[in-house]
């Protein structure tokens, strides 16, 4: 939709059936200078003003946010989520621009994956003899360990036995940027890689391998479960500085599934 000038605002989604639980527990962050919680009414309409500006995040746990940094006719230029900047970055012909993804994640909810879209297009993800299905494959991926991915924990509470957060950055560079470009960034963690967010989100542990307390309370790495997950709305890139144009809708295949 993106890519054919469709511009819809991405927001979480919990497919709630109960008002008690849901399975992921899904949220939206929406940029606003309002600290108070009980004058959040009295700022609706700023806040929605927000949401259609695209500066908002969807996740589970993680605070995720991306911000884009160039040039455009000798100045220096930034688009981030927050609310002192655009989400629209211009910058010039030939540039380079910078994107940097920061992440912020209490130690139950650990990332190890930041994924780049930059202009994305649909691709095939089901082989040429099974019925088409499309989605999408990120163009770059950061993992723990990576150049560019730099993390740090900070403790919250040193009285508290695990009260502390991740901060993540990644950084990537778009070197000689030449046409119009939208990037938008998840940050997950990996089965068997991360532990899931359990018990935060309880739903879909294994349950042959959790039959006693010791089972649930052993990390229950590669056992299942809901892991950390995040996504940004897009942040544009206008090259030039002449107004942001969609690239249009192009497929290819995937070399492998995503």
């Amino acid at each position: 939709m993106i890519n054919q000038d469709l511009i819809k605002i991405g927001i979480a989604n919990s497919d709630t059936h109960d008002r008690r639980f849901t399975r992921t527990s899904a949220r939206t962050l929406i940029a606003s200078d309002i600290e108070d919680a009980s004058a959040l009414s009295s700022g609706a309409e700023s806040l929605a003003a927000n949401v259609l500006a695209g500066k908002a995040v969807a996740t589970n746990a993680p605070f995720l946010l991306l911000q884009a940094d160039g040039e455009f006719k000798g100045s220096e230029q930034r688009a981030s989520f927050r609310l002192e900047h655009e989400t629209t970055l211009a910058a010039d012909s030939g540039s380079d621009v910078l994107l940097t993804a920061t992440v912020a994640t209490p130690s139950w909810a650990e990332v190890d994956t930041l994924e780049f879209y930059i202009n994305n297009q649909p691709k095939r993800i089901t082989p040429e003899n099974i019925a088409a299905r499309y989605g999408v494959c990120p163009n770059i991926i950061v993992r723990a360990g990576d150049k560019g991915w730099i993390a740090n924990e900070i403790i919250v509470n040193e009285a508290v036995q695990g009260a502390s957060r991740t901060e993540i950055t990644a950084t990537v560079s778009l070197q000689d940027i030449s046409e119009d470009t939208w990037v938008v960034v998840i940050a997950r963690g990996s089965d068997g890689i991360s532990e899931p967010l359990f018990p935060a989100l309880p739903a879909s542990l294994n349950e042959a391998s959790n039959q006693t307390l010791n089972d649930l309370i052993d990390g229950n790495l590669g056992e299942g479960g809901i892991p950390a997950f995040a996504f940004t709305n897009p942040l544009f890139i206008d090259v030039n500085g002449d107004g942001w144009s969609a690239p249009g809708v192009a497929n290819a295949a995937c070399s492998s599934p995503p």
